[in-house]
């Protein structure tokens, strides 16, 4: 593995100071050698005879040795240089055509922080009260264009039998309003108590709103259907059943007379009296009968 910060400058420094090691080296090797050599190849004690040949040709080979390392370094500081420079031409080929301000290829796009403010939509205008929204606008749908009065964001809704209520569509009274005895039932062939009324009407025929007030629910129910429940304000709602093409929605605000929904076929629990519109209304959880209230 290459050194980093391997360099030119570096392998010069270590050549010259391995030269100048091996010349010590070998100087005072030579020197110690003619020294020994001047006193008649002198014998020790123990026998062994110092051979001035062989360490001169030992110091030769140590010269050479050194001389190859030396050669060597510099072979591998020439590779680390060159691919250095491989490397860095790589590095420019492949970003030579990326552009300042554009994200390079295959790299996703970092997303835009949004404010807390910029993600709630528009900006408010000065002095516009976040709690209240523009008529026709905010937390109330449009109005539904059926040529009659609409109430749309109403402050307040105060509903008193005395006001009467709007008839929702002409028909028969087919299973009238009875809390006081029961009445009898084609369908489900039984008698039994009756909170709501039933008023026959052929299927497509348009509903409209006995009162002003808000829409708190919309579901479908197997007894009724596709059903509205609407708040009236002071404790009383009115429930429409048995409907179809359903034209509010849920929070919205609708005004007397205005269309809710049209006539569906009669669910199961009404087969055999046939289509109609299933009117229920409360107090306070507790049935009333609309057919008192309803206007001349």
């Amino acid at each position: 593995m290459a050194r980093k910060g391997f360099g030119k400058s570096g392998m010069k420094k270590e050549k010259i100071a391995l030269m100048a090691a091996s010349g010590l080296v070998l100087t005072a090797l030579t020197i110690t050698g003619f020294y020994m050599r001047g006193q008649n190849e002198a014998e020790q004690d123990d026998g062994y005879t110092i051979d001035f040949q062989a360490l001169e040709e030992s110091v030769e080979n140590k010269s050479q040795q050194i001389a190859r390392n030396m050669q060597q370094e510099e072979n591998i500081g020439e590779n680390v240089a060159r691919q250095e420079q491989d490397t860095s031409d790589v590095s420019y080929e492949k970003n030579k055509d990326i552009k300042p301000g554009k994200q390079p290829k295959n790299q996703p796009e970092k997303e835009p922080v949004v404010s807390g403010d910029e993600s709630q939509g528009e900006t408010l205008s000065e002095g516009e009260d976040p709690g209240e929204a523009p008529v026709g606008e905010g937390t109330a749908d449009s109005a539904v264009e059926t040529g009659t009065p609409q109430v749309v964001n109403s402050p307040e809704l105060s509903f008193v039998e005395s006001e009467g209520l709007t008839r929702p569509l002409e028909g028969e009274v087919i299973l009238p309003f009875s809390m006081d005895s029961s009445i009898y039932f084609t369908t489900l062939d039984q008698y039994k108590y009756n909170p709501a009324m039933i008023i026959a009407a052929e299927p497509g025929t348009d509903v409209v709103a006995c009162a002003d007030g808000q829409v708190r629910k919309i579901c479908n129910t197997r007894e009724n259907g596709q059903t509205v429940i609407i708040d009236l304000g002071n404790g009383y709602s009115m429930t429409y059943g048995q409907l179809t093409d359903v034209s509010v929605t849920e929070g919205s605000y609708i005004g007397e007379g205005s269309l809710i929904a049209k006539v569906a076929e009669p669910s199961i629990y009404y087969s055999a009296e046939g289509a109609n519109l299933y009117l229920h209304l409360e107090k306070d959880g507790a049935p009333v009968n609309p057919e008192a209230l309803f206007k001349k």
